[in-house]
């Protein structure tokens, strides 16, 4: 039994988990993750199984991680269903023979309907956070102009919606996990306990503080509404529900699930893959020329 940390990237899920460890579940031994870098200091909390086969199979079926929109796991053929889901369940055990475990990677959102097929007994957090600061973020991690920043937010946000609808769940802010550590997590066990039966071992300790020099890129609700179009204003209305645990919070997530990425953002991402397909492409014939 444990814990998927669901969350686009650069939202907080690392942190989320460390939280979880400090309660008492098992994420991995240091050698199962990455390395720290420049902009996650403290390392990334991934389960290189988890991230690993995540990439394969995304990479299986023509798509990575910043090329999400149009994901159909339903249209797989029965072949390609057998490959996906046998790579997830020779991956599972790695990180889920300690329990309860707590396992988190962004491409989750995108891949989470596997997992929720191949590991009973799991239930999942939702991690949000306002998407013009993913989108900063993201831009100074990886130079992505902020109209593209807040496309992918979209397409993970609306894939992550449909994946959690199969899955016991909580949802929880990345402001009030800064604001409020202790109360938070304490909000989510009990919460994730009474939809799943997820339980924290005892003697479990308190959050590690989160440093402010740690949390960059802040910005305001009416800064994020400037840089949204409809659709996606409509997309976080709907995930403030859920964070707020609120009794229309399902309807609207249901709708915000089955509605398309916006045409804008589908169309932007799509841009942006081609260009890297094409670069990575470049790179081997100037590599085979070499």
């Amino acid at each position: 039994m444990g814990v998927f940390v669901v969350g686009m990237h650069r939202s907080g899920t690392s942190t989320l988990v460390r939280m979880f460890e400090a309660a008492g579940f098992h994420a991995g031994e240091e050698a199962d993750f990455h390395p720290p870098t420049e902009h996650d200091p403290e390392g990334h909390r991934e389960h290189i199984a988890l991230w690993g086969t995540d990439e394969a199979v995304l990479a299986y079926i023509g798509r990575s991680w910043d090329d999400p929109v149009g994901i159909d796991w339903d249209a797989l053929t029965d072949t390609q269903r057998a490959d996906v889901l046998g790579a997830v369940v020779a991956a599972a055990p790695a990180f889920t023979h300690t329990e309860p475990w707590v396992a988190k990677d962004p491409r989750l959102c995108l891949t989470l309907p596997l997992w929720a097929h191949c590991v009973p007994g799991a239930s999942a957090v939702f991690v949000h956070r306002n998407p013009l600061e993913v989108a900063e973020s993201l831009r100074a991690r990886d130079g992505w102009p902020l109209a593209a920043g807040i496309a992918l937010w979209e397409a993970y946000v609306r894939a992550a919606l449909r994946g959690l609808a199969v899955l016991p769940h909580a949802a929880v802010d990345f402001d009030a996990l800064l604001e409020q550590p202790d109360a938070e997590v304490q909000s989510l066990l009990e919460r994730l306990h009474a939809a799943g039966g997820v339980a924290a071992p005892s003697g479990g300790s308190a959050p590690p503080p989160i440093r402010p020099d740690r949390v960059r890129h802040r910005r305001t609700t009416d800064e994020t509404a400037a840089h949204l179009n409809p659709a996606q204003r409509d997309l976080l209305d709907a995930v403030h529900l859920r964070v707020a645990d609120h009794p229309d919070a399902d309807a609207a997530c249901r709708a915000a699930a089955a509605t398309p990425v916006s045409e804008s953002a589908a169309d932007l991402l799509a841009v942006l893959a081609k260009q890297r397909r094409d670069a990575i492409a470049l790179h081997h014939r100037v590599g085979d020329v070499d």
